[in-house]
């Protein structure tokens, strides 16, 4: 078998998927070995083999990992967890010896993005467009940058600095009331009345927090394919729900400032492999990005459901193969569908 791929968090909610799209993308030549940190019953169905593994940062994990891969005879590892992938790179070496390829980025690459810290001020110091932001290391630098974004822009972002996705997110602005969640996420919007009586049960106790802009929709999902930081392709996608989670679809916009973007991210990051960049619209309309993920995205279906063969790429990266990928048409939208299934006959 050319191909034994060892496929991780298939317990998504397109995980699934992902799997089917990795056998069709080579047919015969592809054996998966799918795993989760929780058991999932229907991956037995596409996968060759279904394992359980620790969470990715979890001390036991590469052990396991490095067991399954010899059990499997594996020879590519795509990881699809942010700690799974930032695990992975801290232990490329042990796999180089093993003759597997994982597809992650470097450890250097990754101290840089799964920081927001880190992250933005890289990205500053290098003139790619973000949300104007403050660190603020104390509960005084807190309370003196919450009064200046307040003034500035009536609104204020709140984030943690190594929280993935939307957790650990309050946006306080005037035209809010109460407190919500965003579109069903985890993301909290707050009034100030609000988070002026609920301030110390709302934010934890820990510093540094970043205190930054409010930006806005359109969000998206930037599907960023590189070989050595040069760019094979970029899939920008909409999100139909700003949030991300739950995920509602996405549309296909072809933008050259999206790719732009993606293009400089991959020289000045060294990316090698499949990324998920996240990216939102300033109020004056240019995108900032809001996260680098060092894994594929969730979503990253989508652009295979349209015709972009991602993980045969992925799987053919190190070849000397040349790649040219044609990006789906613009406004082209992909939304999930439910199936009716009986499973169960009630008496």
């Amino acid at each position: 078998m050319k191909y034994k791929v060892l496929l991780t968090s298939v317990g998504g909610y397109l995980g699934l998927q992902n799997i089917d799209f990795l056998k069709k993308a080579f047919r015969n030549d592809v054996w998966i070995l799918a795993a989760d940190n929780r058991y999932v019953d229907l991956a037995k169905i596409s996968a060759n083999k279904f394992i359980k593994l620790p969470k990715g940062d979890d001390r036991s994990y590469i052990d396991a990992v490095i067991k399954s891969v010899q059990t499997y005879k594996i020879n590519y590892i795509i990881p699809c967890s942010d700690e799974e992938a930032i695990s992975l790179s801290s232990h490329l070496e042990k796999f180089n010896l093993l003759k597997v390829v994982v597809f992650c980025q470097s450890k250097e690459t990754n101290d840089i993005i799964t920081n927001k810290i880190t992250t933005y001020e890289f990205l500053k110091k290098n003139n790619i467009p973000i949300a104007e932001f403050k660190v603020a290391k104390t509960k005084k630098e807190f309370n003196k940058y919450f009064k200046y974004f307040h003034e500035k822009y009536k609104s204020i972002v709140v984030k943690e600095a190594k929280t993935r996705g939307n957790r650990g997110t309050f946006l306080i602005s005037e035209d809010i009331k109460g407190c919500n969640k965003f579109n069903d996420s985890r993301e909290l919007h707050i009034s100030f009345n609000y988070f002026k009586k609920n301030k110390y049960k709302i934010l934890n106790s820990k510093y540094p927090k970043i205190l930054s802009e409010r930006l806005f929709s359109p969000c998206y999902d930037l599907d960023l394919l590189s070989k050595n930081g040069k760019l094979i392709c970029n899939i920008s996608r909409e999100r139909i729900n700003p949030a991300g989670v739950p995920f509602r679809g996405n549309i296909i916009r072809r933008r050259k400032k999206l790719d732009l973007l993606a293009s400089k991210l991959s020289i000045l990051l060294k990316l090698h492999g499949l990324v998920d960049v996240d990216v939102m619209t300033k109020s004056n309309g240019e995108p900032a990005i809001i996260e680098i993920n060092p894994r594929a995205s969730g979503s990253s279906v989508v652009s295979m459901v349209l015709g972009v063969p991602l993980y045969k790429i992925l799987l053919q990266l190190n070849s000397k193969k040349k790649f040219n990928v044609k990006a789906p048409k613009d406004g082209t939208m992909v939304v999930p569908s439910v199936e009716c299934k009986i499973v169960k006959n009630e008496k």
